[in-house]
């Protein structure tokens, strides 16, 4: 019976159609150090569920992203996990708008998990220069990079002026944009 492979901004999952292949639970999240999580000793913050599934697999703690060629770490990031090429090389391909030659080719890390018998699935900030619907098997909540900003959020606090502005109020969008917080969205789409 196949699974699905979920694959988000945060998260990415991958199931096994095959009981001799295993469950693969990649995780990728934008500016996260894995100190951060608990299970490697962080204390100041609480992060239950990674730990469980550091305690249940493997983990890497020695990944490193090798920089950017903009100020956008996650274009960078992203470019260079689906294509499996390096900073510089993921580079030309993004900005030589060479991702769907590559997605052609049937060289994106999706494609590859495909034919190696694994159903692929993705929700979440795809941010990569080819359309994320013909790279996985099922694709749905696709945003191309950050949410929506609002003036109110920018240059903020002022001194001696009110700080209207709240991350966790909906008006504001970001997050919010569409009345359920992004994280709800694609956490329901990941089990759903």
């Amino acid at each position: 019976m196949r699974q699905p492979l979920f694959l988000f901004s945060l998260f990415f999952v991958f199931a096994t159609q095959a009981a001799e292949n295993p469950n693969v639970l990649f995780l990728f999240a934008d500016d996260l150090c894995y100190e951060t999580i608990r299970a490697f000793g962080h204390t100041d913050i609480d992060t239950p569920n990674l730990d469980k599934l550091v305690a249940r697999g493997t983990t890497f703690t020695h990944a490193y992203n090798m920089g950017s060629w903009s100020g956008a770490v996650c274009v960078a990031s992203r470019t260079m996990l689906n294509t499996g090429r390096t900073v510089w090389r993921a580079g030309e391909i993004y900005e030589g708008k060479n991702t769907d030659i590559e997605r052609e080719a049937g060289r994106l890390w999706s494609q590859r998990m495909s034919r190696a018998g694994y159903e692929t699935f993705f929700t979440g900030k795809w941010h990569v220069k080819t359309d994320a619907t013909k790279c996985f098997d099922h694709a749905s909540n696709i945003r191309g990079g950050m949410p929506k900003d609002t003036p109110e959020g920018y240059n903020r606090p002022l001194a001696g002026k009110p700080d209207p502005w709240s991350p966790s109020d909906p008006k504001f969008g970001g997050f919010w944009q569409g009345g359920k917080h992004w994280s709800e969205v694609v956490g329901d789409d990941t089990v759903g």
